[in-house]
């Protein structure tokens, strides 16, 4: 027996916004982080899982939880970097979403932090003439802002991301380099900026959304930046 159509059903292809939380920590949060985390709001109707990565090198924790992210099925739609020294904004989350849902450009987005010195300088930085790392100052607060080097510590991206760049995906260590007066170089480099410049080889937009300003607490002072 064939059944009529009912012409009163309406439908579409909204589907629910599903975030890992990665955090990666030493394992003594601070309690404002805690404070921090608890008043973070998510998007309405999304779902959201949260996993730890403790007393791991940075970017050995890091690797980790996008190996298991990449293996996990039904895959998130996003995944959303934490670390224990920063403090989102309670409407952070939101934010950035909104944006990378109302902007395909950007392949990652993190919030506007400070770094732990005085005076406090933005991680927004750019690659100068000489390749070195500038810090971005031309911008309005509210601006979301193409860079070089972001901040993971709190930071939005897709899980296929991944999937684009070859691993490690992160790594802690040094490069040598040719120096402008012919010399050998040793360059350090951290876990993030081995990422963001894997990123900008394969010509992906990172990111920094002024409007969404992170705290970045110093754990042995308590100051907050």
């Amino acid at each position: 027996m064939k059944i009529d159509k009912d012409e009163g059903i309406f439908k579409d292809t909204f589907s629910r916004p599903t975030f890992l939380m990665c955090m990666i920590t030493l394992g003594q949060i601070p309690v404002e982080w805690v404070h921090a985390f608890v008043r973070l709001q998510t998007p309405v109707n999304s779902t959201n899982h949260f996993l730890s990565f403790k007393g791991m090198e940075i970017g050995v924790a890091r690797n980790q939880a996008v190996e298991w992210v990449l293996k996990v099925q039904p895959r998130p739609r996003y995944i959303v970097f934490l670390s224990d020294d920063d403090l989102p904004s309670w409407d952070g989350l939101v934010k950035l979403w909104m944006a990378m849902e109302n902007d395909n450009q950007w392949d990652l987005l993190s919030s506007l932090v400070h770094l732990k010195a005085e005076p406090p300088t933005p991680v927004l930085w750019r690659k100068g003439k000489d390749g070195a790392l500038e810090a971005g100052k031309d911008y309005n607060l509210g601006d979301i802002v193409e860079t070089d080097v972001a901040n993971l510590g709190f930071a939005l991206m897709r899980p296929e991301l991944f999937e684009e760049i070859s691993s490690p995906w992160f790594r802690t260590g040094f490069l040598t380099k040719e120096l402008s007066d012919g010399r050998e170089g040793v360059i350090l480099h951290t876990e993030d900026t081995w990422f963001f410049s894997k990123m900008k080889d394969k010509g992906k937009k990172i990111g920094v959304h002024t409007g969404v300003r992170s705290g970045h607490i110093d754990s042995k002072t308590g100051v907050i930046y």
